[in-house]
């Protein structure tokens, strides 16, 4: 399928967050989430599957995990709420109150 639009060479989303060192440690320390580069403004998570289009109502961030009630009880132990959508998916917000999306493909 072709397009006559303006040919992008990749996608950078921005996460803006308050505090850069509670950050990494909820992205990197909590989800697990890879980090490639931190300077003392900024940090480059390693590059997402993909980009989305949905008519859902997702976060703007989805995290996918293998198991989501697993990683929904890790979140909450660690005293993050969690706002279950069913068995497989929900929403959490980082520390600084960013909405992100977990979900699994579990039957």
């Amino acid at each position: 399928m072709g397009s006559d639009g303006i040919a992008t060479n990749g996608c950078r989303i921005f996460i803006r967050v308050d505090d850069l060192e509670k950050a990494l440690r909820f992205y990197r320390d909590l989800l697990g989430h890879p980090v490639e580069r931190v300077s003392d403004r900024w940090a480059d998570l390693a590059p997402a599957r993909g980009l989305t289009l949905t008519l859902e109502d997702e976060g703007p961030v989805e995290f996918h995990v293998d198991n989501f009630e697993e990683a929904a009880e890790r979140m909450e132990t660690a005293g993050v709420p969690v706002e279950r959508r069913d068995r497989h998916g929900g929403k959490v917000r980082d520390p600084s109150g960013n909405v992100l999306g977990l979900h699994d493909h579990r039957e």
